[in-house]
């Protein structure tokens, strides 16, 4: 025997003594085994999927002490484990997957399922918990990803409440400011008029709520049509519906209470007039008599005061006018962005902050399939804008 044969008889005596000693065993390579086929070729969340193995034994003898899962677009699917091996006569095995969506498997989901269409062309294989694919000739498997059993009704029953809102936020008052509903006898004698056809302000506090409620709302939804997750309502959320809700709630109570001390205050000043005119309208004609009355001077002087006193009251009704007939509307955007000096800086900017979270939610949600979590920061940003706005209420007219 040749030097070169007696090298080559110890080396394979020394690999048999390590799979002996040491269980070592035979790299496995790619034509040993290999995911060929998947059944139905389009398939969904809930549905269940057939993957065809043409050499099950290897597979096995990889597998060994450790579990299969699915992989999909190269992606490890955690704990979606097999519910059935079923072995061919060929040698190989059929697995049945069952597409689930746990706690465990929402984040490789969100991951599949974002930017949602209503199929996706991926990969799909097989292979070992936490390491990688196995060889898979399947390139081709279609993920549906919105079922247009739901996608359309969805679409529709938005559609439908959009519209509804719309119309009433149109032709009711819905998202406008309070006023009275009709000149009462006090109004009346106040001066108030409603002009005809004239409507109340919008109010920026209840379209910011509205706002809040409709982008939610459609997200739950159209969250729940591609993934039928129902828990998906984060702090985040609960807390712009607070902060949308105590605006709508401040602003309705900060009006509310000016109104009622303005009307008090003007009830007030209308009893202290319908007093004061007849008592002057008695007193001027005693400066004209002739002889003058002995006390001329106080008398002048007190009709002085009680007419001093009628204008001061005048001018004090004047400005608690507008209060109390609540304005009247000059269009959407001018009401929510306008005070009585004009567009102001808090108004603005809440409106601002108001339609820039709401873009990046809408966008997190197409994104990720999931309500977006903000951080304290943007809500701070966001409550000080309600809060400023709120403190800025206080000292407007109307």
């Amino acid at each position: 025997m040749s030097s070169r044969s007696r090298f080559r008889t110890a080396g394979a005596i020394f690999a048999l003594t390590l799979v002996v000693l040491f269980g070592a065993e035979r790299p496995l390579r790619a034509q040993d085994f290999q995911v060929t086929k998947v059944s139905p070729a389009e398939a969904g969340l809930h549905d269940r999927v057939e993957v065809t193995v043409d050499h099950w034994a290897p597979v096995q003898e990889l597998a060994r002490g450790k579990k299969l899962v699915l992989f999909l677009n190269g992606m490890e699917i955690p704990r979606i484990y097999p519910e059935a091996v079923l072995p061919t006569p060929s040698g190989g095995a059929v697995l049945r997957f069952y597409l689930d969506r746990t706690e465990d498997s929402k984040k490789a989901w969100s991951a599949l399922l974002g930017r949602p269409v209503f199929t996706k062309v991926l990969p799909l294989s097989i292979g070992l918990e936490g390491a990688s694919a196995l060889p898979s000739t399947v390139t081709d498997f279609q993920l549906v990803v919105m079922r247009e059993s739901r996608f359309v009704p969805w679409a529709i029953v938005m559609t439908l409440l959009l519209v509804l809102f719309l119309r009433l936020a149109q032709k009711s008052d819905l998202l406008r400011g309070s006023g009275p509903e009709e000149l009462t006898t006090f109004l009346q004698e106040l001066g108030v008029v409603l002009p005809a056809g004239a409507r109340r302000p919008f109010s920026l506090g209840q379209s910011q709520m509205a706002f809040w409620f409709l982008i939610i709302l459609g997200s739950f939804f159209f969250i729940w049509v591609v993934t039928t997750d129902l828990g998906t309502l984060s702090e985040s959320v609960l807390v712009l519906m607070g902060i949308g809700s105590g605006t709508a709630l401040g602003a309705a109570m900060i009006d509310s209470s000016k109104r009622s001390s303005g009307e008090k205050e003007a009830r007030d000043l209308l009893s202290e007039k319908k007093l004061l005119a007849p008592d002057l309208a008695a007193k001027r004609p005693r400066l004209l008599l002739v002889p003058p009355p002995p006390n001329l001077e106080a008398l002048r002087q007190e009709v002085s005061k009680m007419e001093s006193r009628l204008v001061e009251i005048e001018h004090r009704l004047a400005e608690l006018t507008p209060l109390l007939q609540g304005g009247t509307s000059e269009g959407f955007l001018k009401d929510i962005l306008n005070d009585e000096n004009g567009v102001s800086l808090h108004r603005f900017q809440m409106v601002a902050w108001t339609v820039v979270l709401g873009f990046v939610f809408l966008a997190g949600v197409y994104t990720d399939l999931g309500m977006p979590t903000f951080n304290a920061m943007l809500l701070a940003v966001m409550g000080i804008s309600s809060g400023t706005y709120m403190g800025f209420k206080i000292p407007e007219k109307n």
